[in-house]
């Protein structure tokens, strides 16, 4: 594990780092914050280093009211208010910013944020990540510890979420780390998915799991 970089004193656009705030059990490490505005706050560490957080939240409240309505005309203009890009950006807001939504505890918990840009600007996401492809896909992020920010952010079916989730299990097979199913559909075995699993509950090695040494 790679030594705790000491981020007190240290200054991140709005935000001057104070002490460290300590972290949830098994989560990220935060650090207490003041915000150029005066207020205090407790931020990710990443989030500070990567710039997915600035402020306390002022600069989001002091430029957010214009700038939505600039984006709700623009969503009108060009005809996206009803799209499933445009749905999908709210929700994505919903998931790390709205105590009420269902997603609320698990996202704010593990400090998972939208960057400033995204945050305020819908025409900001939909540029960095572009049309939906298919119905069958939706948004994911690439690293599920980190936020939404260009370059962690992109569309993926429900196979590809299901196989991307930190509890997926995987294994090394013909030298290279992959989720389960993806190696039984590569193996195309004999035996039902639950049969191989059940011979890898009983202790043997994947490949004799599918029926025998990879080919």
């Amino acid at each position: 594990m790679p030594a705790l970089v000491d981020l007190s004193g240290m200054k991140f656009a709005r935000l001057a780092v104070l002490r460290r705030d300590g972290c949830a059990p098994s989560g990220p490490i935060k650090w207490l914050c003041r915000c150029d505005c005066g207020n205090y706050v407790s931020v990710v560490g990443q989030n500070l280093k990567c710039g997915n957080t600035k402020s306390c939240g002022c600069y989001h409240v002091e430029t957010a009211t214009a700038r939505q309505k600039e984006l709700a005309d623009a969503a009108v203009t060009h005809g996206m208010s009803q799209s499933p890009e445009y749905k999908s950006w709210r929700c994505m807001l919903a998931r790390c910013y709205t105590p009420s939504d269902k997603r609320y505890q698990e996202y704010s918990s593990r400090g998972i944020a939208v960057c400033d840009e995204w945050r305020v600007s819908f025409q900001a996401f939909f540029a960095n990540v572009g049309p939906r492809p298919s119905p069958q896909h939706t948004v994911d992020r690439i690293d599920n510890d980190k936020g939404y920010f260009p370059g962690n952010v992109r569309w993926a079916t429900r196979t590809e979420q299901n196989n991307n989730k930190r509890t997926t299990p995987r294994y090394v097979y013909r030298g290279n780390l992959m989720p389960f199913m993806d190696i039984y559909r590569v193996a195309a075995p004999s035996f039902t998915a639950s049969g191989v699993r059940v011979r890898l509950k009983r202790g043997l090695g994947i490949e004799e799991a599918l029926g025998g040494p990879a080919g």
